[in-house]
């Protein structure tokens, strides 16, 4: 069943509305999936093809659509972008000369500041964990596709240990015993009862904790209140409060619960307006708990069915019961069907499954993606404590590219590799990496490290 709908996606290249449960069959990337075939796609007429593309890039670069939080223009970004990394002067910090890259070196400036704030960023916390070297490649579509997760952490235990230290290191003091108390709960795999509907003692379901039944929506400048889709969630029928925060609500949000802690800087450090949209509605999750959704989307289902009429994946065979692998809670649980379990404590939709689709790289930053405009949870659950801490060590990763660009370019210039150079040159922090940028909006903030949290 549909649990909302997103306008902008009738013309997206992925389903327009997303189930509660994820399809396997290949073919579910999409109603207008004939249209983006690449045996198909060649007989595009140009000026469709040349409009599509142009449409898609600006996609790109803001995938929240019409909530925004931060409406800068590209320039605006790279003048912030300059006056937290580099001199913040207006002279092209460029000179091509004979064809050759010559960095100014007032571009260097900032290096090494810059350099120690990466490193300040993650200091003290569990490095994300690479991913095996020599993956067990269980897709059609080969190592890339297994590769395309980041898999952060092995084993129940590093887990535990990487975000607890995240806690400690990273969130205010006054969190720290809430957050605590909750991942040891949803960590626990010794007391499979909890998980049963019947146990007073069960796991929180969405909206059941006190002050939980929220309903999260942003705007810069609250232009869309009004609006058709924002009134299917404001009028929900079921008590759920409905808020929606512009700009400088944000702004006071952000400074009032993160104060000074490691993760205000990362906040303060992000240098695009989309990068903050996505992180805020992680915090609203983490810590306040409920839905958070685009204001372009409508609901489409009561929440209270959300998750109604599912099904367990395998019957929870080798997941839920059994001791081959999953959360190990041995054979307590066997024979369980859905409706004797608790409701659940998060809620998650498919955007996209790619199938064999062998460009899905172009569209997706990952095979099998989680929507991320339309997002819920109870408070303090695990998962949204784990997209902020990679988003912390996303945000050290591009400040550290930023500092060494400079010389990056130069190293490359005296080894003659000037194709390279200017690429790198000529990126922006907020570049892809096939653009010679450090990491990119969807795997800085955005679907790509919120389904790598997900799947994690």
């Amino acid at each position: 069943m549909s649990l909302s709908r997103k306008n902008s996606d009738l013309f997206l290249p992925t389903t327009a509305i997303h189930d509660i449960q994820a399809s396997s069959h290949p073919a579910k990337v999409g109603t207008i999936n004939w249209i983006l075939h690449p045996y198909r796609r060649k007989h595009l007429a140009g000026t469709v093809g040349g409009l599509f593309g142009c449409w898609l890039l600006l996609r790109q670069w803001n995938h929240t659509g019409l909530d925004e939080l931060w409406d800068h223009s590209i320039a605006a970004d790279q003048k912030s972008d300059e006056s937290l990394f580099g001199t913040g002067t207006n002279e092209d910090p460029w000179d091509f000369t004979k064809d050759r890259l010559n960095p100014n070196p007032s571009r260097l400036a900032g290096a090494a500041t810059s350099d120690r704030t990466a490193a300040s960023l993650v200091e003290g916390l569990i490095p994300l964990e690479d991913n095996d070297p020599n993956p067990s490649v269980h897709s059609v579509l080969g190592e890339e596709a297994e590769n395309a997760y980041v898999q952060g952490s092995r084993t129940l235990e590093d887990y535990v240990n990487s975000l607890s230290t995240f806690i400690d290191v990273a969130l205010p003091q006054g969190l720290s015993e809430d957050l605590h108390a909750s991942l040891e709960q949803y960590a626990d795999n010794k007391h499979p009862k909890m998980y049963l509907k019947v146990n007073q003692q069960r796991l929180p379901g969405l909206g059941e904790k006190s002050g939980a039944k929220n309903i999260w929506q942003t705007d810069a400048k609250s232009e869309h209140a009004q609006s058709a889709p924002v009134a299917s969630w404001k009028d929900n029928g079921e008590g759920w409060k409905w808020r929606l925060l512009n700009d400088a609500d944000a702004a006071r949000y952000v400074a009032k619960k993160l104060d000074s802690s490691r993760l205000k800087a990362v906040w303060d450090f992000l240098p695009s307006g989309i990068l903050h949209s996505d992180m805020l509605r992680y915090l609203l999750l983490l810590l306040e708990g409920g839905i958070y959704s685009d204001t372009d989307t409508k609901r489409l289902k009561p929440i209270s069915e959300w998750g109604s009429g599912a099904r367990l994946w395998k019957d929870g065979r080798g997941w839920l019961h059994g001791s081959n692998g999953g959360v190990g809670l041995g054979d307590e649980l066997l024979g369980v069907g859905i409706d004797e379990l608790g409701p659940p404590s998060v809620v998650i939709g498919i955007e996209a499954d790619v199938g064999d689709r062998e460009d899905w790289h172009d569209w997706w930053p990952r095979p099998v993606q989680i929507v991320q405009w339309t997002i819920s949870s109870t408070p303090y659950h695990p998962i949204a404590l784990d997209v902020l801490r990679q988003i912390t060590h996303q945000t050290a990763k591009a400040i550290d590219w930023r500092s060494k660009q400079s010389q990056t370019v130069q190293d490359l210039v005296k080894a003659g590799d000037d194709e390279r150079a200017e690429k790198i040159n000529r990126a922006s922090i907020l570049s892809e990496p096939k653009e010679g940028g450090p990491v990119g909006v969807m795997d800085w903030t955005g679907p790509g490290v919120w389904t790598d949290a997900v799947l994690r």
